[in-house]
């Protein structure tokens, strides 16, 4: 779904912005207002340098036919709101509460790159040249702290284990 850390920056900022743009509108999701122009969709993606048609392929970000866009967060959100047990029948009247989203610092999963990761493995040299190849093989870069302690304890676990 998310290439890189951009994409998710660049979504939680749509995220953000569409909530601003909602309670801006009362939470009128009917309202156009209430969705992303395209204006804001293109400033958002060019300062986190992300491609629009990308979250759009993907379906992190939907067009409606007027040319405002929400995410596909709130855009599930609508929908639950507004089910109807039949196409034909009326709006199932749901009371909800939308909670402003907020900021989450997410771990950089870089703080620890593969090169350096020799020094933290308490592996014999073969073992090491093949957990740290399968990483890289399977794009990671890096790793995040919480992720190496937990590495650790895996495989301290596990060399007790053969050990005993």
């Amino acid at each position: 779904m998310f290439k890189n850390d951009s994409e998710i920056d660049c979504y939680h900022d749509l995220i953000f912005a569409e909530y601003m743009n909602l309670e801006g509108n009362a939470f009128v999701f009917e309202d156009k207002n209430s969705r992303l122009n395209n204006a804001q969709v293109l400033n958002i993606c060019s300062k986190n340098g992300v491609n629009q048609n990308d979250l759009q392929r993907d379906g992190l970000l939907i067009e409606y036919p007027d040319g405002t866009f929400r995410t596909m967060h709130i855009d599930l959100v609508y929908r639950a709101i507004n089910a109807k047990a039949a196409s034909w029948s009326p709006k199932i009247p749901l009371e909800f509460k939308l909670v402003k989203p907020k900021e989450e610092m997410i771990p950089s999963f870089r703080e620890h790159k593969l090169e350096e990761l020799d020094a933290f493995l308490n592996l014999d040299k073969k073992s090491k040249d093949i957990l740290i190849g399968a990483l890289r093989d399977s794009g990671y870069g890096g790793l995040a702290h919480h992720q190496l302690h937990y590495l650790n304890e895996i495989l301290t676990r596990q060399h007790r284990k053969m050990a005993g």
